[in-house]
């Protein structure tokens, strides 16, 4: 047996070390560009205890789930901290998800609280009747009559003796949900445990490296990936954030990363590629960043290297998913590749993080070589991440042994360095965001003059990929692509909708029978269909505000 105290690792934990060791750590919330408000870290974690003393009184208790669907700005930190460590579970809500998604992800995580942004609200207010568990609306900003006003529920509360609170370290803390690689978002629950581990890993020198003399600039949504754990490393090391609100445009990040000098930002690239094209056009002090952390899509040599050249700052690679909450690993040189500018490790996919372990397995799960040649789907476990789905969904996605499928194609080397080669599925990867083509066929499919649909991703210039339709129409139908776009807007995300259309008179099918979309990407990239291309749907949201 060993002699070491059995201390909880939970999110009040957490909050207490931050109150007793960072107090004057500084947060920033912006707006438009601009830091709107400041407030040190004492501040913000005394607010969030009277908001967690607030819902208390409102009857959440431990293991209740209290929904939220903000824009990263401090109230909703507060939300982010507070939920979590008076033992409640903070479900964070993905705005850019259609009405019906947004309904089902609500139900299924059964949230009685929701804490809404005012200008989210005329979103959010016409699906209430359709999510009978929620019986509390409350709002960050102008709060109308039914709804509770946010800094009028904090402000009339005071915090509990019980709060921070330590429930079992093994109890959920928050709930994320997946669109990645079926038609239904599928929860993912995470650990104050596994949310502890993570947050010390990325921190650690084998990652980013964070410290209190760093400041970090969140531009990535909390709801996506519980804020890919940064504002937990915040908490643990003390390092500052920036919050930069509703606006995540190039120029607002520029302006914000000028004014509020940063050290440490987290994003998709594709952000930093268009704060490249603005910085360019527009003189403006980006040298404050040491390092530009990136995932959600391949990251560009020729990015890398104007960051490094023009800025200073390390744009590294990293690769994660929702069930890793979320880093699996980042690209970053072993020691021997530290000063050589040719060394292939930037264009690897990451570097496995301590405490995890990953396998690439061959179609029959046999372990391949560490070589850096042979490609498997690759398959993952570890202490943060998840053994199911919420509901018990998706339970082909794990191995008899315990291992996470990842349904990614790739390779690993001896060093532990991975590269994304392929999906394992059909899924399409646009903007650093996942989109179902197996949810976009079966709406597809419902319409009435529609035979059968298959809908694949083609290579584009701007977001990596984007989704192409091929429809089969029923003999003398009237429908243009534009009406079947129209059909596809009332069910998912828009930015989903795709601008590439092709009618043809039968898909391609394999000896057995299933829909050949090997051979139906080969027809389309040899020139085999006549596309018409749409105007793009100017998609809207958190992270793809710039789209």
């Amino acid at each position: 047996m060993s002699t070491m105290q059995d201390v909880p690792l939970t999110v009040g934990a957490m909050v207490r070390h931050a109150q007793h060791v960072h107090p004057d750590t500084r947060v920033l919330s912006c707006a438009d560009g601009a830091v709107a408000h400041e407030a040190d870290l004492a501040t913000v974690l005394a607010r969030a205890g009277r908001l967690a003393a607030a819902l208390h009184a409102l009857g959440v208790r431990a293991g209740d789930r209290v929904g939220s669907l903000c824009h990263n700005h401090q109230a909703h930190l507060e939300t982010f901290y507070g939920v979590p460590a008076m033992g409640a579970v903070l479900h964070l809500v993905n705005s850019r998800l259609s009405d019906d998604q947004l309904v089902y992800v609500i139900d299924d995580a059964r949230d009685g609280v929701l804490i809404v942004d005012d200008d989210l609200l005329p979103r959010v207010e016409p699906l209430l009747e359709r999510t009978p568990s929620v019986h509390t609306v409350v709002v960050v900003g102008t709060a109308p009559e039914p709804y509770l006003g946010y800094e009028a529920l904090v402000g009339s509360a005071d915090p509990t003796d019980g709060w921070p609170s330590d429930p079992d370290e093994r109890a959920a803390a928050a709930i994320c949900y997946t669109t990645g690689t079926t038609g239904l978002p599928k929860g993912v629950a995470y650990s104050h445990r596994s949310i502890w581990l993570q947050a010390l890993t990325i921190a650690s020198g084998s990652a980013m490296a964070l410290s209190d003399r760093d400041r970090i600039l969140q531009v990535t949504p909390m709801f996506h990936v519980n804020g890919w754990g940064l504002p937990h490393a915040s908490l643990l090391t003390g390092a500052g954030l920036v919050l930069p609100g509703r606006d995540v445009g190039p120029r607002a990040i520029a302006s914000i990363v000028a004014a509020t000098r940063p050290t440490v930002a987290v994003s998709i690239p594709l952000i930093w590629a268009q704060v490249k094209t603005y910085a360019q056009n527009h003189p403006v002090d980006l040298g404050s960043l040491r390092s530009i952390i990136c995932a959600g899509s391949s990251v560009p040599d020729s990015l890398i290297d104007h960051y490094a050249r023009t800025h200073g700052a390390n744009l590294v690679q990293g690769w994660g998913m929702t069930e890793v909450g979320p880093w699996g690993g980042l690209a970053l040189p072993a020691a021997a590749d530290a000063d050589d500018e040719d060394t292939p490790w930037r264009q690897w996919s990451g570097r496995l993080l301590p405490g995890l372990e990953m396998r690439a397995v061959d179609e029959y799960g046999e372990p391949l070589p560490r070589d850096g040649e042979a490609v498997g789907e690759l398959e993952l476990r570890g202490p943060w991440v998840t053994g199911s789905y919420l509901g018990g969904t998706g339970a082909d996605r794990f191995t008899a042994d315990g291992w996470l499928r990842t349904g990614d194609m790739g390779v690993i080397d001896r060093r532990g360095y991975f590269k994304i080669t392929d999906r394992a599925k059909d899924v399409i990867k646009s903007g650093g965001e996942w989109i179902s083509s197996v949810a976009l066929q079966d709406q597809l499919d419902a319409h009435p003059d529609v035979v059968e649909s298959a809908v694949i991703g083609v290579p584009d210039p701007r977001w990596d990929e984007r989704p192409l339709a091929v429809v089969v129409l029923r003999a003398g139908a009237d429908v243009t692509a534009d009406d079947l776009r129209a059909h596809l807007a009332v069910h998912v995300p828009r930015w989903w909708l795709p601008e590439r259309w092709a009618l043809t008179s039968e898909l391609p099918r394999t000896s057995v029978g299933k829909l050949d979309k090997k051979r139906l990407r080969a027809v389309a990239a040899e020139g085999g269909l006549t596309v018409r291309t749409l105007a793009h749907p100017s998609p809207v949201g958190a992270d793809a505000g710039t789209r």
